[in-house]
């Protein structure tokens, strides 16, 4: 059961990552520097602290760091007081986890004093027991820092826990850490194509596996179902026609290897970014040995 759940704010409570499309861009010009082409690709993964440091260092801002922060911030002041909005169906969600007893903070690049006000304007801040930044814990979310002391303050366990994030290079740090994690769509992701690239490998790979073993599946993208029938299933009567007690064994027999699908015959098994390799392979491995 989810007890905690650790939020990040751009792109994934609020739809504000186009405020910080330009920002680096503008600061450098309004001290009179013309960016690199390159810029927006270098910082994308920056906390605040660590793109100052590096205008500091390779484009000789003259500023110390706590002044271009102040800078960098003053020029989406007033998008996150005044116009910043919740993704759809957010406050519903938070609503919902809020009164089932799930603890809940922020862990963010975004400063402490845009993020406050963006939430109480939003109505939601309330449900939020703390707010850590990137700058306050010292650390960018290329490690783990923020997400262990957001763990450590809300008293839950990695196990019951969820790390929501729209970023990639952000979700994979908590994975590796040992987080559970759910992936929030926003199209200001840079590696979309890469996510669904990734995913239609390890779909296929697994839809391989099921033909091999001599099963009829029906698959798209990342969603597919094995039915136990020699017809093709393209309607309601055809996957009528399924054997439910062959799938039933079916099931049982992935659960007894470790591979947890969906239990009943006409639901749809996906396959997810957060599954690695290894865990394909090893799906695969029990799939292609089952006996029909």
């Amino acid at each position: 059961m989810l007890r905690g759940a650790i939020w990040d704010l751009d792109g994934t409570i609020l739809d504000s990552m186009s405020a910080w499309d330009h920002v680096g861009e503008n600061y450098l010009r309004s001290q009179g520097i013309e960016p690199k082409p390159d810029l927006d690709e270098a910082i994308a993964t920056m906390s605040l602290h660590q793109a100052a440091d590096y205008f500091i260092e390779h484009y000789g801002v003259k500023q110390t760091r706590d002044e271009l922060i102040k800078s960098a911030v003053a020029i989406v002041d007033d998008f996150y007081r005044y116009e910043a909005q919740l993704k759809p169906h957010l406050k519903e969600f938070l609503a919902q986890l809020h009164e089932t007893g799930v603890k809940m903070c922020i862990a963010t690049a975004t400063e402490r004093s845009l993020v406050e006000a963006a939430l109480a304007r939003c109505g939601v801040l309330d449900y939020f027991s703390e707010i850590f930044t990137c700058s306050s814990v010292g650390a960018g979310k290329d490690e783990p820092t923020i997400y262990r002391e957001a763990l450590n303050f809300l008293g839950t366990d990695r196990t019951n826990t969820m790390v929501f994030e729209d970023s990639l290079h952000a979700l994979t740090t908590a994975k590796k850490d040992g987080f559970y994690t759910t992936a929030v769509y926003d199209s200001h992701e840079e590696n979309q194509e890469e996510i669904y690239s990734s995913l239609e490998s390890k779909s296929s790979k697994i839809e391989q596996a099921m033909k091999k073993a001599g099963l009829n599946v029906n698959r798209t993208g990342s969603i597919m179902t094995v039915f136990f029938t020699d017809a093709r299933v393209t309607d309601y009567d055809t996957a009528q026609t399924s054997d439910t007690r062959a799938y039933a064994r079916y099931f049982k027999y992935l659960q007894s290897n470790g591979i947890y699908t969906a239990p009943s015959q006409f639901e749809a098994m996906f396959v997810s970014y957060a599954h690695s390799d290894e865990d394909i392979e090893k799906t695969c491995k029990i799939i292609s040995s089952f006996k029909k």
